[in-house]
């Protein structure tokens, strides 16, 4: 249990501060652009005051370092003076505001926790469930005991604040809390009703002089270069994990006789409970390595152990048939997934291997002496771009990070170093042929297209769009009176198959929303046309309904849960509305009866402000105070 608990000391500490909201001084992640090296750990501090209630510096900063977490996603963590200059740091300044006016509302009512419900309310904390849900005693004497400067009196009014501001915010938004049935109802309907389309899409033809192509051409040279060429030679260090023991036994078994669709099920990590059966399947162009194998077999054979993406693949193929509409030959075939990962100890050590092979090759010049002191061996490969699909002697899984290998090197630099899917490749580039800019007659296709879509996006052309879907809406009721209406259009009419408001139709390359489609057309009969749509390319679309497929009454009795997370939903949407408008109320109340100060000194000093920032010709010059923008509600107002 102290093992879990320190495991998870950071992730509890990060619950705390940020769902239980305990005033606390607390560095988080990767600094902002302030200078911090000689103030040591913050002082804590008011930097503004809301009818009394004090803003607190700690807070501050612990709304902006969640708020950075929340933005990084795994990418560069945005500092201070980007939430600032983004005006992040403003809306967190406006919802602090806001919180301390809705303590100075809910103050009056005086409304106390009893110790004995924050004790309850604590034991609900994740970090004290068992994974069955129910309360973890050892946890939470392990973390007294982990904790004993804590200071409980401090704990206990922030948990009570918390839960005094849920109170209050429920009685705020109760009127919210009214959601129909019959609204639940009519909205799973709409969400299980199958429907299928016709759709046209609405676009003037446009011609072109080849004044006009001419010009597309010359105005847009650099986006016609071909893209520069490389020859290299390399060294592949793998990263593939060793393969499970048992694999082999697998195979034995298989071999001999064993049911394969039996052995999938007790042994493939891809849990499917089909036996791992793949259907009919042909090789196409872009098969990946560790399926190309699959094809080699004969009905009846069973393959070795294939290594694949941290696992390996073994293959029974069952059948084969030559497909009647491509003439293709496909297999049936069956697959058992075994995954494989590499210790920690084995990572660092190849991590290591290739760090070394880049050291010797910079120093030396020579990849291959470099790869021969790990026996390894080094290879070369044929022509690539920055599109090329293949790459000779590179795993189709590592071809689209490969091919960027040389994008960092500086000008004298020949090696370059990357990691990618399969592999950590250690390049030396060869060869290098510049991109040059075609002749506009071996591209004149090519700057056609481009100019025909940069005049589509003029208001022009759109304002020819919107005159004709005017008389569309006067004169057609169906998209066979348009094609025949206006036969300059050149309308092709084309189907869907069937479809859900929830589903998207980008397998028909149609990126009209299903949502969108369904107001339209969706409780209509056959027949029904609707329009105009944009898609998400601001093309116009008219759509005719051809089939519409209600749920069926079984189908209904499995909404239980569906019924119970639609109403959940609904009911949090409504709130969150219906707190939006209390709380402009709120502001627009208060302005007039509630002094609010804010330091800005010290607000400056925590962002970084009072910081230089290079201007464009060099010199330091201080950033400017902000505006402060309307305010929003502050995440997790409510203590959730």
């Amino acid at each position: 249990m102290q093992d879990l608990l320190r495991r998870h000391k950071k992730a509890i500490l990060v619950f705390i501060l940020v769902f239980i909201g305990i005033p606390f001084v607390f560095f988080f992640g990767t600094p902002s652009t302030c200078d911090r090296r000689d103030r040591g750990f913050f002082q804590d501090e008011t930097i503004g005051t809301v009818g009394g209630v004090p803003l607190k510096a700690s807070d501050f900063r612990r709304f902006l370092d969640t708020m950075a977490a929340r933005q990084a996603q795994g990418g560069e963590r945005p500092t201070y003076r980007d939430l600032d200059e983004t005006g992040a740091a403003d809306r967190i300044l406006h919802q602090m505001v806001d919180a301390a006016l809705i303590s100075l509302q809910e103050k009056p009512r005086k409304f106390k926790v009893a110790q004995n419900l924050l004790e309850e309310e604590m034991r609900k904390w994740p970090m004290f469930q068992t994974e069955e849900g129910k309360f973890d005693a050892a946890a939470w004497n392990e973390w007294v005991r982990q904790n004993p400067r804590q200071d409980w009196n401090t704990l206990y009014e922030s948990i009570r604040q918390g839960l005094d501001r849920n109170v209050f915010l429920s009685m705020v938004t109760a009127p919210a809390g009214r959601i129909l049935d019959s609204e639940i109802d009519q909205q799973l309907q709409d969400d299980h009703t199958r429907i299928q389309i016709r759709y046209a899409k609405i676009e003037p033809p446009v011609t072109l002089g080849d004044e006009e192509i001419q010009k597309q051409y010359e105005e847009h040279l650099e986006q016609y270069r071909t893209p520069d060429a490389y020859v290299a030679e390399f060294v592949a260090v793998s990263l593939q994990p060793p393969m499970p023991e048992k694999a082999l036994d697998i195979v034995r078994q298989a071999r001999g006789g064993a049911d394969f669709a039996t052995l999938a099920n007790e042994h493939s990590d891809f849990k499917s409970d089909n036996g791992g059966d793949m259907g009919w399947v042909s090789e196409g162009p872009q098969q990946m390595d560790f399926r190309k194998p699959l094809f080699a077999l004969k009905p009846g054979e069973v393959s070795d152990p294939i290594p694949g993406f941290n696992s390996y693949f073994i293959y029974k193929v069952e059948e084969e048939r030559t497909n009647p509409d491509t003439q293709e030959r496909e297999v049936r075939a069956r697959q058992i997934m075994l995954r494989a990962q590499l210790s920690d100890e084995e990572r660092a050590a190849r991590d290591d291997i290739a760090s070394k092979i880049l050291e010797k090759a910079r120093e030396s010049g020579d990849i291959a002496a470099a790869a021969a002191a790990f026996d390894l061996e080094a290879k070369k490969t044929s022509l690539f771009t920055k599109e090329s699909e293949e790459i000779e002697g590179v795993p189709t899984a590592d071809v689209r990070q490969f091919r960027t290998i040389f994008d960092t090197l500086e000008e004298n630099e020949k090696v370059a170093s990357l990691t990618a899917r399969s592999n950590i490749y250690v390049a030396r580039l060869v060869e290098k042929t510049p991109g040059i800019i075609p002749p506009l007659d071996e591209i004149r296709e090519k700057v056609h297209e481009d100019a025909v879509a940069a005049h589509k996006m003029t208001e022009e052309y759109q304002a020819r769009v919107r005159e004709y879907v005017e008389k569309i809406k006067e004169q057609a009721t169906s998209l066979a009176q348009i094609a025949e209406l206006f036969p300059e259009l050149n309308v092709e009419i084309k189907e869907t198959g069937e479809f859900t408001r929830k589903e998207y139709l980008f397998r028909d390359q149609l990126y009209l929303q299903t949502t969108q489609i369904y107001d339209a057309v969706g409780r209509g009969e056959p027949g029904t046309m609707g329009g105009p749509l944009k898609d998400f390319q601001n093309q116009t679309f008219f759509v005719e309904l051809v089939k519409r497929t209600p749920p069926t009454e079984e189908d209904k009795q499995n909404w239980a849960e569906e019924r119970k997370q639609r109403r959940e939903s609904l009911m949090t949407a409504a709130e969150n509305e219906f707190l939006e408008d209390y709380l402009a109320d709120l502001r627009e109340r208060s302005l007039a009866q509630v002094p609010i100060r804010l330091d800005q000194k010290a607000i400056d000093r925590i962002l970084g402000r009072d910081q230089p920032q290079e201007s464009d010709e060099g010199a330091a010059t201080p950033l400017p105070p902000r505006v402060t923008p309307d305010a929003g509600i502050l995440e997790g107002l409510r203590g959730d």
